[in-house]
């Protein structure tokens, strides 16, 4: 069997593969509880691999996904591909008791194969700095490390509250809400959010536990920086009921000025991640 017209993981490792459907949401999720029990991550994000959100955002399932499944037809792994201007972004996640098998390697070669078939100039992949066996699997793929990453988290309440309308007027933002269960949020120009429920009895410290994260990335050309954000999050309390969901973003650690400004605003480092990049070789 094939996704993208790609070879998938052999048999031989024990699982059954196809792309994935908006049906599998609440297998990815159930998925996603597992892996973070155990690894305690913040990466890939629900939202790289909701298949739901994934559809609704313009991502080929058939194409640029791929999950595997155990003989009980249990989801143990998945893989996604998306491509934004020139670079692929890649997120995958395998069960804990399904790794060591060489799943995992075999779901990043399918990953680059596809990067490829999109044109991609480059192809990155972001990684919690504690997962080292991950890190390792990057490195041994021919991916370089080239950025280090603080992840920041505040609550909705903290960061309405640090973050005051700026005197001179909020920036200029649109709100959109998607029909597909999952809300999402877009800033007109420079900040993205995207909130995903967390899956149900996800392992989370306070104050976030049970509640949703709302993860908060800039868009193409654009950078996170704390007025927008909090103008941003100044118009969620109208659509999202909850003051205590989690806000969390990752800030490249080079940009000082921004991260001070963002715990200034109610946000603390609660983690730390390396971005891996890989390009191909001219003529390649």
């Amino acid at each position: 069997m094939s996704s993208g017209h790609l070879p998938v993981p052999g048999r031989h490792l024990g699982l059954r593969w196809r792309p994935l459907e908006t049906a599998d949401e609440d297998g990815v999720r159930m998925l996603l509880t597992r892996v973070l029990a155990v690894d305690r991550g913040c990466h890939p994000a629900p939202a790289e691999l909701s298949p739901r959100l994934l559809a609704d955002g313009g991502c080929d399932l058939e194409t640029d996904s791929l999950a595997g499944f155990d003989p009980g037809g249990v989801l143990r792994a998945v893989a996604t591909v998306r491509r934004t201007g020139a670079v692929a972004h890649l997120a995958a996640e395998l069960e804990p008791s399904w790794r060591g098998r060489g799943i995992g390697r075999a779901l990043l070669r399918w990953q680059d194969a596809r990067a490829r078939g999109l044109g991609a100039a480059r192809t990155e992949i972001v990684v919690d700095e504690q997962l080292i066996g991950r890190r390792r699997l990057c490195a041994a793929a021919g991916y370089a490390p080239v950025a280090r990453l603080h992840i920041l988290e505040g609550t909705l309440a903290q960061l309405t509250r640090g973050t005051p309308a700026p005197a001179g007027g909020e920036p200029a933002l649109t709100l959109h809400a998607r029909a597909t269960g999952i809300l999402e949020w877009w800033e007109a120009s420079t900040l993205r959010a995207r909130a995903v429920p967390s899956a149900p009895g996800a392992a989370r410290t306070p104050p976030g536990e049970g509640g949703d994260v709302l993860t908060v990335e800039p868009a193409p050309g654009g950078e996170a920086d704390p007025a927008t954000l909090g103008a941003l999050l100044r118009l969620l309390p109208g659509a999202y009921a909850s003051r205590e969901m989690v806000i969390r973003t990752d800030v490249d650690a080079d940009l000082r000025p921004t991260v001070e400004g963002l715990q200034v605003a109610g946000m603390s480092v609660v983690g730390h991640a390396v971005r891996y990049r890989c390009e191909p070789e001219a003529g390649a």
